[in-house]
């Protein structure tokens, strides 16, 4: 089920007024998350609802510059920005991000940031996108996965699965599926869509090479990922040292040890996928609200926006944080 469109859905008459609205958020800093833009999204994308089509991002681009003042990345490592702010990202590198979204991301004079995997951009497989595939159509992979972690798992199979389980079940089969699982995940940006992203006002950020699990990785394992993703962006002069976690989650995915690590290797800020608000302008953990398709009303959106308080009650026993 997802929760989100539920909530939203009840809440929305709540926060038709626009009065209202603006009132709630205007002390907050708003940060909106993305993966791809396409008319025609992969299954990966449509599995996890990671799509929004061009028509309706443009529709959502209109709202956020009519209730927030945007900023930009390098608006947020400095500090320097007025309240109520909204800054866009993206996940991953999906093409439709730089293309379909870039060009309308212009049309709007929006910047963004786009956290990059280049392990796919130079020909790999995202890791998520070849386990999730491995997962829905190789039940003998399924079955060794559980067969490993048993309970350990329940629901979060794709958390827990290393590229090493990966490697070990290939060598034990012989074989490769890596073609058909990139068209299950969908088409990465190419290093020429990198060069001209700046056009776009596009920034880069770092999301590991290859979109791990910071918490299933080694301490070393960890800052290699961080390190070989950041090795291939310092080529672009629109690469800045900010932070997004594979999949986000607190405990799951990252916590105080990760966030250690990660700032040592010197990024200025670490975002979680963690739908809590952001209070005032010197956080350097910054959490942000998802973006989905349905989100295709005003009076949605605005309810979506609001989400964050609806979580903070339905979580509240979670640390955010993850510490």
């Amino acid at each position: 089920m997802n929760y989100s469109k539920v909530l939203t859905q009840i809440s929305t008459p709540l926060f038709t007024a626009e009065s209202i609205f603006r009132r709630l958020v205007q002390n907050l800093l708003v940060v909106f998350n993305y993966h791809e833009i396409s008319d025609s999204p992969s299954e990966f994308c449509l599995d996890f609802n990671l799509n929004v089509r061009p028509d309706v991002f443009s529709k959502q681009l209109s709202w956020i510059k009519k209730y927030f003042n945007i900023i930009s990345p390098n608006d947020l490592i400095k500090g320097d920005f007025k309240l109520p702010a909204a800054l866009i990202t993206f996940d991953d590198g999906f093409k439709g991000a730089f293309t379909s979204g870039g060009n309308i991301l212009k049309s709007y004079d929006i910047p963004a940031v786009v956290f990059m995997n280049m392990g796919p951009v130079n020909g790999g497989m995202c890791l998520s996108g070849l386990i999730n595939y491995l997962l829905k159509y190789d039940i003998k992979f399924k079955n060794q996965i559980n067969t490993k972690y048993g309970n350990e798992l329940k629901n979060d199979s794709f958390l827990r699965c290393a590229e090493s389980d990966i490697l070990e079940y290939f060598n034990t089969n012989g074989y490769d599926i890596l073609p058909i699982a990139q068209e299950y995940h969908g088409k990465f940006a190419l290093e020429s869509d990198l060069k001209k992203s700046v056009d776009s006002g596009l920034y880069l950020g770092n999301h590991l090479y290859n979109h791990s699990n910071a918490v299933s990785l080694s301490d070393l394992e960890l800052k290699n990922q961080y390190i070989k993703n950041e090795n291939e962006l310092v080529n672009y002069k629109n690469y800045l040292p900010i932070f997004s976690y594979p999949f986000g989650q607190p405990g799951k995915c990252y916590n105080k040890h990760t966030s250690n690590i990660i700032f040592s290797l010197g990024a200025k800020s670490i975002f979680t996928a963690m739908p809590f608000y952001n209070n005032g302008k010197r956080e350097n953990l910054i959490h942000r609200t998802a973006m989905f398709d349905y989100i295709n009303t005003e009076s949605i959106f605005r309810s979506h926006c609001l989400m964050p308080a609806f979580m903070n009650q339905v979580l509240r026993r979670i640390d955010p944080y993850g510490y």
